[in-house]
């Protein structure tokens, strides 16, 4: 063991077979020993001489540092506390801690840098989750109308049920958190479900394919639309005006903006496309 730490044995590391083994020293009995029994344990020298280990250190308690960090040769000391409440308050609370804060000359005092964002290889991940989500619902909703115009008319909700989450954040001051990546790819199915219902009732009861005609058809879809999107944000008002996690807030909020905005375009905007995009011979063959 000395020879493979180089006598530190401080190290608690040695190799065997290239592999690195983390080792610990202890007496057997560890458990069970006291302060009192540690410091009266009798030693043996090479030439039969006893002492006790009292006899040469003595053991004291006091608070040490968990750890010694240093950057740019300087000691860096972290202070942490925990504050209950919303994260930009806390951050408002730290700064002010900060600027009050008296520091000897020599000292400064900032505060630590956190990224409470994902990881450039989880946005990756987060992006092929999406990716394969619209790519599901795209070969989902193909098949079942039979069209490929139909599913990139219901495609078309995703883009501002995303604009309408940020804008809540943007509106209300959060910052997009985990929980928003959360609520993101449940709000792609919810989006998408209020189109179906309008492109299929369209889909199965236009005739003459005339503006009004389609008018009138998404009139008659705008109580179930409505209805689906406001007892969506109602059940959600709890975690959006609560303050026990950011986590739920977030995703709440998420959900909240994106399914209100992506209804309006639903119910305002997405009869016109289906308007511009509706099968040519079908509507010739009415006419």
């Amino acid at each position: 063991m000395a020879k493979n730490t180089g006598g530190n044995l401080d190290y608690r590391k040695f190799k065997i077979a290239n592999d690195e083994v983390d080792y610990r020293i202890k007496f057997s009995n560890y458990n069970d020993v006291q302060l009192t029994d540690l410091g009266n344990m009798i030693i043996s020298e090479n030439k039969n001489e006893t002492f006790k280990i009292n006899d040469v250190m003595t053991f004291t308690e006091q608070k040490v540092l968990s750890s010694i960090n240093r950057e740019d040769q300087q000691y860096i000391r972290y202070i942490s506390f925990e504050f209950k409440g919303p994260y930009k308050y806390g951050q408002n609370y730290l700064e002010a801690s900060i600027a009050s804060l008296p520091v000897p000359i020599g000292y400064s005092t900032k505060p630590a840098e956190f990224n409470f964002f994902l990881s450039e290889k989880d946005e990756i991940d987060i992006l092929k989750v999406f990716g394969a989500a619209v790519l599901i619902i795209f070969m989902i909703t193909a098949s079942f109308f039979e069209s490929f115009k139909k599913p990139i008319i219901i495609l078309t909700a995703i883009p501002f049920a995303l604009i309408g989450a940020v804008f809540f954040f943007w509106l209300f001051d959060f910052n997009i958190e985990r929980g928003a990546y959360a609520g993101m790819l449940l709000l792609i199915g919810l989006c998408i479900s209020n189109s179906i219902v309008l492109i299929n009732y369209l889909s199965a009861n236009c005739r003459s394919f005339s503006v009004e005609e389609i008018i009138n058809l998404s009139k008659t879809r705008l109580r179930a639309i409505l209805t689906t999107t406001l007892t969506t944000f109602a059940a959600l008002i709890p975690f959006i005006i609560s303050n026990e996690s950011d986590f739920w807030k977030n995703l709440s909020l998420t959900i909240s903006g994106g399914i209100i905005i992506s209804s309006l375009y639903i119910i305002m905007f997405m009869p016109m496309i289906f308007k511009l995009l509706a099968p040519r011979n079908k509507i010739n063959t009415m006419r």
